[in-house]
């Protein structure tokens, strides 16, 4: 019997346990599965932004090789050039020679097995990181072709329009960049 202001407290009873005990056993499994449902996604994500720079990648090579072939096109259609220049056209270009001679830089050399070789940067717009050249190597957008690699600059062969429409052959030196970082 109680009296009247005093409350009345409600003992737990085995029941009760039983039931917090059954809602933990169904909550945390729920939770595992939010928790792997989140890192699958968060894995899925990481592999779609990887596909994308792959797709970004051969997009560019896709433009490059697009625009090899329209050169070909062109030299193909145009009988008045020199033969050589025809046959310039017809190859697939190495990678430095998308780039101006004012955009390469020399970074440093490298010796091996008695060749030298030099190390050839890339700035502004599509710099593509630093290249191993050695002689006969080709780059700059005027025909240029690495003619020999001195102990402070490489020398660089290309040809040049002049006034007239006919094509000379320059020389031009790339001197080692002192501070190249």
């Amino acid at each position: 019997m109680t009296l009247q202001g005093e409350s009345q407290s409600k003992r737990p009873t085995r029941g009760d346990g039983w039931a917090v005990l059954v809602g933990v056993c169904f909550t945390i499994p729920y939770l595992v599965g939010c928790w792997q449902e989140w890192s699958a996604q968060q894995s899925i994500r990481a592999e779609i932004e990887q596909l994308e720079t792959r797709l970004l990648e051969h997009k560019k090579w896709i433009a490059y090789l697009e625009d090899q072939i329209a050169q070909r096109l062109q030299a193909q259609a145009d009988p008045s050039q020199p033969s050589w220049l025809t046959s310039e056209n017809q190859r697939i270009k190495e990678p430095l020679e998308a780039h101006a001679m004012e955009s390469l830089h020399v970074v440093g050399f490298i010796q091996q097995e008695g060749r030298v070789s030099a190390l050839i940067r890339v700035n502004g717009p599509g710099a593509m990181g630093v290249h191993r050249v050695g002689v006969g190597s080709r780059l700059g957008k005027n025909f240029g072709r690495v003619h020999r690699i001195e102990k402070d600059a490489v020398v660089i062969k290309e040809w040049l329009p002049d006034a007239s429409c006919a094509w000379t052959e320059h020389e031009q030196s790339l001197p080692l960049l002192l501070h190249a970082i």
